[in-house]
């Protein structure tokens, strides 16, 4: 990623239009930082007051989605007793959203302008993503129908180095199969419909809740009042929408409910289940506690109170008999039982959808997906296991 710096000086006594901040910006490319003195005041980035040059630079960077980077404190200090200090000297910038930025003033009063400093990190602030084997929705027909042509049943199990290769090329094939059959999601299209609990929301109500989210998103900006009042507007507006919609969404749940498939009796136990509040903290003296330190300090005291170690007085003579058991060795005994594939399958059936994957990343949907050839072949490998008392490193 290239980064374009540039200096700026806009003079006073020159007229700037839109269409020249524009032209300047769009010239350095995708990714710029341009800073300098840009004579522009806009409360925006924390002048007193706002200038006509101000509202144009403002409008530029706000058409464009441009960003704007001032320090806290004046740049400016005039000598003239009817002037006030106040902020001239800015970044105007478009980077990646996660290059984080820094600017500080510099108190060096070497002219009636002080510098400032600006302070990139060098390593980016990089978006934790969870692990995945897809990037997106599987087709499990391909997924498996990859697995059934790849899996290969005379494969020899005979010792533990050919168990051990056999559980590496198992694991190997899903993990190919799941990247091979998922395609990847758009996380970011703006065409999806927005639900409300279960009710999904109809496209009208969609597109005020943008208008709104916008409005919002422009009076934080701006400040003005006439921008606060559109989006109040819009916000009454979109919650009468809102519960409207609720009603109506309501009423044909109610009419819809029927004794025969019950949906009646659901819903009259949803209303009439009692669910029974949380008591309060109470001191020793029976009397509620609301300070929130006073609370931790109790739960401190009774975990404290609780989670003390057991004082166990061991018998040296039980202790010398439970040492020369476990060292005494193991009574011969029969082989266990091979498994067989309904085996196999009944348990891969009830396996649980929501348990977090080991570091194969293979989780339960894709076990449940597994074709019967397959299974067989999983079969065969815990088998092997039982057989040879040896359990593969993977």
């Amino acid at each position: 990623m290239m980064i374009i710096f540039s200096t700026v000086y806009c003079s006073p006594s020159q007229k700037i239009t839109t269409q020249d901040f524009a032209q300047l910006f769009i010239s350095l490319g995708n990714n710029f930082i341009a800073g300098g003195d840009f004579n522009s005041k806009h409360p925006v980035w924390g002048c007193r007051t706002t200038s006509p040059r101000g509202k144009i630079l403002h409008k530029t960077t706000t058409d464009h989605k441009w960003s704007i980077l001032a320090p806290t404190g004046p740049t400016y200090w005039p000598t003239h007793t009817n002037r006030h200090p106040d902020i001239l000297d800015f970044f105007i910038y478009s980077t990646p959203s996660n290059l984080p930025l820094a600017i500080y003033n510099i108190t060096d009063l070497s002219s009636d302008h002080t510098p400032v400093k600006l302070v990139i990190d060098g390593e980016t602030n990089q978006i934790p993503t969870r692990s995945s084997l897809t990037s997106g929705p599987i087709n499990w027909t391909q997924y498996k129908k990859y697995l059934s042509n790849n899996t290969k049943l005379g494969i020899p199990l005979k010792t533990a180095q050919d168990l051990e290769q056999a559980s590496v090329t198992f694991v190997e094939m899903i993990q190919s199969a799941a990247k091979l059959s998922s395609r990847p999601s758009n996380n970011y299209s703006t065409t999806s419909n927005i639900t409300l609990g279960k009710y999904p929301l109809p496209g009208h109500i969609n597109v005020l809740l943008r208008q709104k989210r916008k409005a919002r998103a422009k009076w934080q900006i701006t400040g003005y009042p006439n921008d606060k009042r559109i989006f109040n507007n819009l916000t009454n507006k979109l919650k009468r929408q809102l519960q409207n919609h609720k009603n109506q969404s309501y009423d044909s749940y109610i009419s819809n409910l029927n004794p025969t498939n019950g949906s009646l009796w659901k819903a009259t136990k949803k209303i009439l289940r009692h669910i029974e509040p949380t008591p309060p903290i109470r001191r020793p003296d029976n009397s509620k506690i609301t300070d929130d330190v006073e609370k931790s300090n109790v739960f401190a005291e009774h975990l404290a109170t609780v989670f003390k170690p057991n004082i166990i007085q061991t018998n040296p003579q039980h202790s010398a008999r439970v040492f020369e058991f476990l060292d005494s060795p193991l009574p011969v005994s029969m082989l266990a039982k091979p498994t067989t594939p309904n085996e196999v399958f009944f348990y891969i059936k009830h396996l649980k959808a929501g348990k977090a994957p080991g570091h194969d990343l293979i989780t339960a949907p894709f076990l449940k997906q597994l074709p019967p050839k397959t299974i067989i072949l999983l079969s065969y490998i815990f088998n092997s296991i039982l057989r040879l008392s040896y359990m593969p490193s993977i």
